[in-house]
């Protein structure tokens, strides 16, 4: 949960990374409690959803002045590509855990193609949202904070993944 304006609101970001580092204790541990935990945030965000463009986004449901690129603020509902890339991670280690039910599998995997089908939808005119866009040698990159193509800057974002 993310406090902005007053109000607790959902952090995808937040309840994906929760929800990750529940699950690296549980194979850490085998406690049973932790794996609890991060299916519990995994559903919660599959839950919030929104499916837009034949692929699944996990909105930000509130207002984001960002600090560093001053004179951008984000309007509710915005996405992120890092929610993106986390729900991805964490939705694609669900559906293989063997301490998963096979059922459960089945849906983390459902979710797990609808995020990285958002990775696959990149900004192209107005098409709405997007977290990906190519440069001009066909690159893809992932956009941690998307901005409107026409914006003077951009925030590229170079991930690399530390969970596998």
């Amino acid at each position: 949960m993310f406090r902005a304006h007053g109000k607790l609101h959902d952090h995808p970001v937040g309840q994906l990374q929760y929800g990750l580092t529940n699950l690296a204790s549980h194979r850490r541990t085998a406690d049973s409690h932790f794996l609890h935990r991060a299916r519990a945030q995994a559903d919660r965000v599959i839950e919030r959803r929104h499916d837009l463009r034949g692929a699944w986004f996990f909105p930000h449901p509130f207002d984001f002045k960002h600090q560093v690129h001053t004179g951008l603020t984000y309007k509710a509902p915005w996405y992120s590509g890092m929610a993106q890339g986390e729900a991805l991670s964490l939705f694609s280690q669900l559906a293989g855990y063997a301490g998963v039910p096979a059922a459960h599998r089945a849906r983390y995997r459902a979710a797990a193609d609808g995020a990285f089908a958002s990775l696959l939808l990149a900004n192209e005119g107005d098409r709405r949202p997007w977290v990906v866009a190519r440069d001009g040698q066909h690159q893809l990159w992932i956009h941690e904070y998307p901005i409107d193509k026409r914006a003077p800057r951009t925030t590229r974002t170079t991930a690399s993944c530390s969970r596998s």
